[in-house]
């Protein structure tokens, strides 16, 4: 790892290199390094109040990625643009990470395990707001995805439903937020309830992870319903979303996920065992994107335009999405106006309203599939509006 100056002139910039050698003994250990070798990821910082912070980077070749890991974490002012260059192909797999407030080590983005195309100019959003609740990804495939396995974010093993959601995301696929951990300053609360059919079955403080849920054996509607609020004066952008995912659920015995997913581990005589037999639930996502956003966090007054993604969990099966709808407020959700929504088609939604200068725009968001799944999301100052 080499990295910028701190007191360089324009953006800062860093180099990730690895190389792995033969079987045996030691080669040479110079290497020139072509542009081809190595994909170039322009990085952008999003954050609504200024701080340093700090950033790392985790990765390697299958041999390394099965040893203990470890990276310095470099500080980083905030908001900020980085370009990162690091060895790229299909055999080896970078993790990148950053934290809003190094001195708290609070906030911030961490991505998955993921290889990078040689030669490629790609694009990194960390932090763009409207930060919300994201699912685990998986993105690698073969011997590499075998060795880093991806965990289910919302999946049924027998009459067992697990859950795992990552609180106060990005929109970045891959990317997952600081969660529920509390820094110095902040305080966080948070709460799930489970319903089946309309009944609660379960409920608590997801803060230590959702423990098993149990399910009746019978075809049934399940709810899950997510609240998480960052109470602090760090976190003024998106300090608080509930979001309510429904979906139709069935016992699927038979179902596996693929070499490169898990479901869980098992010890059995001194051996760890992969379980692969469950079935990833339908839950549908939503990804945003508001145009014109700034590094702070604002957007220009007037006329405002989010692209809306909706989708659904890796792996799950697939259904046509029937519709979104979307409401803004810029009182923290005291009093409500509906936003047009205009679809684009596959999942696509365009929507669209006015705002005056000098507010935070609060969201509501809903989204169905043609198989009943549904998903309602509010979040408390998404973003912010200019002057």
């Amino acid at each position: 790892m080499a990295a910028s100056p701190p007191r360089a002139k324009g953006p800062s910039y860093a180099y990730n290199l690895d190389y792995a050698g033969p079987d045996g003994i030691i080669p040479p250990q110079h290497h020139v390094v072509s542009v081809a070798s190595l994909a170039t990821v322009h990085e952008r910082y999003y954050q609504d109040r200024a701080s340093t912070g700090g950033w790392g980077v985790f990765g390697g070749f299958p041999a390394q990625l099965q040893g203990i890991l470890f990276t310095p974490i470099l500080p980083l002012p905030l908001p900020e643009r980085q370009t990162q260059y690091l060895t790229a192909g299909p055999s080896i797999a970078w993790q990148v990470f950053y934290i809003e407030f190094l001195n708290s080590f609070s906030g911030g983005q961490s991505d998955t395990f993921r290889t990078l195309p040689a030669g490629r100019q790609l694009t990194d959003d960390w932090n763009r707001y409207p930060l919300h609740p994201q699912p685990d990804v998986q993105p690698l495939r073969g011997a590499l995805g075998r060795l880093l396995p991806g965990y289910p974010s919302a999946f049924r093993a027998g009459n067992e439903l697990l859950l795992h959601f990552n609180a106060f995301s990005d929109n970045q696929p891959g990317h997952f937020g600081s969660g529920l951990f509390a820094g110095a300053g902040t305080r966080v609360t948070s709460r799930y309830a489970v319903f089946q059919n309309g009944t609660e079955i379960a409920h608590g403080n997801p803060a230590l992870g959702i423990p098993p849920v149990r399910l009746s054996a019978q075809p049934s509607v399940l709810k899950l319903v997510l609240t998480a609020d960052r109470s602090s004066p760090f976190f003024q952008l998106s300090p608080a979303s509930t979001t309510v995912w429904t979906w139709r659920s069935i016992r699927q015995p038979r179902a596996t996920v693929p070499p490169n997913w898990y479901c869980g581990f098992a010890f059995t005589r001194g051996q760890v065992k992969v379980i692969r037999t469950c079935a990833v639930q339908p839950a549908l996502t939503l990804r945003y994107r508001v145009h014109r956003l700034a590094l702070d966090g604002s957007a220009p007054p007037g006329q405002q335009v989010i692209s809306l993604t909706v989708g659904r969990l890796q792996l799950a099966k697939a259904a046509r999405i029937t519709g979104a709808s979307a409401k803004v407020s810029y009182d923290d959700g005291q009093l409500w106006q509906p936003a047009r929504v205009t679809a684009a088609g596959g999942g696509h939604f365009r929507i669209s309203f006015r705002a005056p200068p000098g507010v935070d725009v609060t969201l509501r968001i809903s989204a169905a599939d043609a198989a009943g799944g549904k998903i309602t999301e509010t979040i408390v100052r998404g973003y912010g509006v200019g002057l």
